[in-house]
């Protein structure tokens, strides 16, 4: 193949690194599933599921090669639903002690920020 010469559009991106990536995902949830001593539910399994598969069909499937060589709209796809729905999916397969804690309330933070405002929003003073 020329340098010039494009893959064609039904080819698949069989990317080393890109490869890597999602088995480093997946190797993670079963470090915090296994860290965390609760066996997953099948709904959480099913949502890292589903980030695998879409992780998949936008860097491994043609739409990569059709993102990377033919069309823009399809790169734009990619990062749609990379910054979409993937995280959304990968923080769902989450347990629910996987050290991920809200320390914050809504009643415990309304006094701080109270307290923030006026210190940092005090009226000048005329003179």
């Amino acid at each position: 193949m020329s340098p010039m010469a494009r893959p064609p559009a039904t080819a698949l991106n069989v990317d080393p690194l890109l490869l890597g990536l999602v088995v480093l995902a997946v190797a993670a949830w079963f470090w915090v599933i296994r860290r965390s001593n609760e066996s997953p539910s099948g709904s959480r399994q099913l949502a890292l599921g589903a980030a695998v598969t879409l992780l998949i069909a936008i860097w491994i499937s043609p739409l990569a090669t059709l993102a990377q060589h033919y069309l823009l709209a399809a790169h734009l796809i990619q990062v749609l639903i990379l910054m979409g729905p993937v995280p959304a999916l990968l923080l769902l397969a989450l347990p629910r002690n996987a050290g991920i804690y809200l320390h914050c309330s809504a009643r415990a933070s309304a006094p701080r920020i109270r307290r923030l405002v006026r210190a940092n929003c005090r009226p000048e003073r005329r003179k």
